[in-house]
């Protein structure tokens, strides 16, 4: 936990959750006192992420990781808290329909993260042990790792994060923070959206979603049923509205802005 927040000023005037001071007022009075108490708070804080979110949110604080974490269903970024020897602990909403999918992923009738590949399921346990078994200064806290699926999509990919040890006493034993990235979920923005940040026309919009996708300019042309002309008409108005010159700059800007909001799993 950093300390400085307690002494640097923010445009939001910080209050310490342990003492109730803000910035304008001087900040914290008693460092110590207050990092000893906030870093309870921070346990608390994980104690709930593992044992669940049922019941009524008995602080303000739970309340707020909640909305941190079901905003990654925007991203379409799912998430999972298991233990050392995989056994799924919590799962997001989004997590859910994953598993639940058994492409790729799957959650055994142990409770156990598993997949459908018996070489995946080795390399995806084996990540989870060495992430739980890390401190939290090593590199092995934080691992990436590609889970292949039985259907076409592009792979899974899976980040884990260490987020207790023993050594901490934050849980009695060490949880994993697995998010579950899946880049086959559709991208896309709404005219509104759109509209709204740099006043795109309804065809504009159509444009911008498929190029979003990472299609040519043709191919989006053909999905759309006009002629290429007229692609590149809407194209260039586009790059005037948005002030780019390339369309590779115009996705970028695009899946930076507003692109990388994506609809929940169907």
């Amino acid at each position: 936990m950093e300390t400085s927040n307690c002494n640097r000023s923010t445009p939001l005037d910080f209050v310490c959750p342990a003492c109730g001071l803000k910035d304008s007022n001087g900040g914290c009075r008693q460092l110590s006192t207050c990092i000893e108490a906030l870093s309870g708070w921070e346990s608390n804080i994980i104690r709930e992420m593992v044992h669940g979110f049922d019941g009524v949110c008995r602080s303000s604080s739970i309340q707020v990781l909640l909305a941190g974490l079901k905003g990654l269903d925007l991203l379409g970024v799912a998430w999972l808290i298991c233990d050392e020897a995989g056994y799924v602990l919590n799962t997001s909403p989004v997590g859910q329909e994953i598993l639940s999918c058994a492409d790729g992923l799957a959650l055994g009738a142990d409770g156990r993260i598993s997949c459908r590949s018996s070489q995946s399921k080795t390399l995806l346990h084996e990540a989870i042990r060495r992430v739980a078994r890390s401190a939290i200064s090593e590199e092995n806290a934080r691992r990436a790792v590609l889970i292949r699926r039985q259907s076409r999509k592009k792979p899974l990919t899976l980040l884990l994060k260490l987020i207790g040890t023993d050594a901490t006493r934050v849980l009695p034993e060490p949880v994993v923070l697995i998010l579950i990235l899946d880049p086959s979920v559709h991208t896309g923005a709404s005219h509104r959206d759109l509209f709204e940040l740099y006043r795109f026309t309804v065809a504009e919009t159509e444009l911008a979603n498929f190029l979003m996708t990472g299609k040519s300019l043709r191919d989006c042309s053909h999905e759309l049923g006009i002629c290429y002309s007229t692609a590149r008409t809407h194209l260039d108005n586009m790059f005037k509205k948005t002030g780019v010159r390339h369309q590779a700059h115009l996705v970028s800007l695009l899946l930076r802005t507003i692109g990388l909001l994506r609809p929940a799993h169907s």
